[in-house]
């Protein structure tokens, strides 16, 4: 809630753009951990995470089609300008989603 809350204040549209970039390279990263088996240089915690929730090839699409939703959705609420707090708080529910359903798939 803090980091929408954040994004959607008065001059924060870089908060929001890397919010939304940083949540694209990570479902992007995830994806391609789950293709190949792992991640070539992971960051501190992204190891674990990768681990967990992308590390079969069938979780693969489930990562790709995330970030391809959210990529579609963050465009669209820029280009309509909807309320930049409640595009992330959305975002962030369906990686939630994505995130129970590639450990189901685990």
């Amino acid at each position: 809630v803090e980091l929408a809350d954040a994004a959607s204040a008065r001059g924060a549209e870089t908060t929001y753009a890397l919010i939304v970039e940083l949540t694209l390279l990570l479902t992007g990263r995830l994806a391609r951990a789950a293709a190949t088996g792992g991640l070539a240089e992971p960051v501190a915690g992204e190891g674990p995470l990768a681990a967990a929730v992308a590390a079969r090839p069938a979780q693969a699409p489930l990562w790709a089609e995330a970030a391809t939703r959210i990529a579609a959705a963050t465009s669209h609420a820029r280009a309509v300008n909807l309320d930049p707090g409640q595009t992330i708080m959305d975002t962030f529910l369906d990686l939630d989603a994505t995130l129970a359903r590639a450990g189901a798939a685990g």
